[in-house]
């Protein structure tokens, strides 16, 4: 089976998954387009709440440590 016709076969829990494998091996970006796909195809999917929560850290700015 061809890549394209895999990625297309897809399903929300699908993308979801991949988007927890990709945010493990610290590729957030991926990750976070992987959960936007799954909530394209499942506006419940929990993976809403994962893209908040990597924006969240990603946001993050400890300004005791910048600005000692």
């Amino acid at each position: 089976m061809k890549e394209k016709e895999i990625i297309e076969e897809m399903t929300s829990n699908d993308w979801y998954i991949k988007g927890n494998e990709l945010r493990k091996a610290g590729l957030f970006g991926e990750a976070i387009n992987a959960y936007k796909k799954a909530c394209e195809l499942d506006p419940e999917s929990p993976a809403g709440a994962v893209i908040e929560i990597i924006n969240d850290i990603l946001d993050y700015r400890n300004t005791d440590l910048i600005n000692p």
